[in-house]
């Protein structure tokens, strides 16, 4: 390649131009109308034309981002019915563990009232015994309704 200057020494020409001045001197011969010589209705068409894309790509972004955040939230949701499927099969378990030791409760405070009488001195103990167990099976009933999925 092999430089040499022009009369104004101010630009420097290629003698042997590699391939991609070549490439753009090609390009510029596709489109030889360079802008100072397009009409005003030209310039002002491929305006209109850039803003319309530029307005195109604003639209498509948008929209992308639109797309994003939905599928943000669509992720926040899938997590926070996980979360809530955990915390149900948790108190499912804990509530059956709770009704096997409450039917014990239940099952050998009815057996002790059985064999006592009323005015035995245990037995209001035992009475309030088997109310407790009674409770205490309502309210695990109730956890076990909350943590179930009802279906319509």
């Amino acid at each position: 390649m092999h430089l040499f200057l022009p009369d104004n020494k101010n630009e420097l020409y290629f003698a042997n131009p590699p391939p991609l001045l070549n490439s753009i001197a090609s390009r510029q011969e596709e489109h030889p109308m360079r802008d100072h010589e397009k009409t005003k209705d030209q310039l002002i068409d491929e305006l209109n034309e850039m803003r319309s894309r530029v307005s195109e790509l604003e639209s498509d972004k948008a929209e992308f981002m639109g797309t994003v955040t939905e599928h943000r939230i669509l992720q926040q949701h899938l997590l926070q019915t996980q979360k809530l499927e955990a915390v149900g099969s948790l108190a499912r378990g804990i509530a059956h563990d709770l009704n096997n030791l409450l039917y014990v409760v239940l099952g050998f405070s009815g057996i002790l009232l059985q064999r006592k009488h009323e005015g035995d001195r245990d037995y209001a103990d035992l009475q309030e015994i088997s109310r407790a167990g009674k409770r205490g099976a309502v309210l695990v009933q109730s956890l076990l309704t909350l943590s179930t999925k009802v279906e319509p």
